[in-house]
């Protein structure tokens, strides 16, 4: 029973400390500055195409024959693939005809 007592105690005072609390009415909300989002701002889109235009400058472009190089090995990394994957197909289709033959 004293434990009772204590706990209901201990959820009286975390009340009325919770009551105690102010909290900032609406009023005390500052006010955003401007009428409209920054996505509508005038000037952000062309200062985005600036920035865009200012980072593709400092890219490194590959040369032609590099160029070629990796879409040569893209082409046979695909082709590979196609390989596999086309004779993996063919002999899952072998092993479920073994295993359900058909009439």
């Amino acid at each position: 029973m004293a434990r009772n007592s204590e706990q209901n105690d201990g959820a009286k005072a975390d009340k009325s400390a919770k009551a105690a609390r102010v909290r900032p009415g609406p009023s005390a909300k500052q006010q955003k500055s401007g009428s409209y989002t920054k996505a509508v701002q005038s000037g952000r889109g062309r200062k985005f195409m600036q920035e865009v235009v200012a980072e593709m400058k400092k890219v490194t472009w590959p040369t032609r024959p590099e160029l070629l190089q990796a879409t040569l090995v893209v082409i046979v990394a695909v082709a590979i693939m196609a390989a596999f994957l086309g004779l993996a197909d063919q002999v899952s289709q072998q092993i479920t005809d073994w295993i359900f033959p058909t009439a």
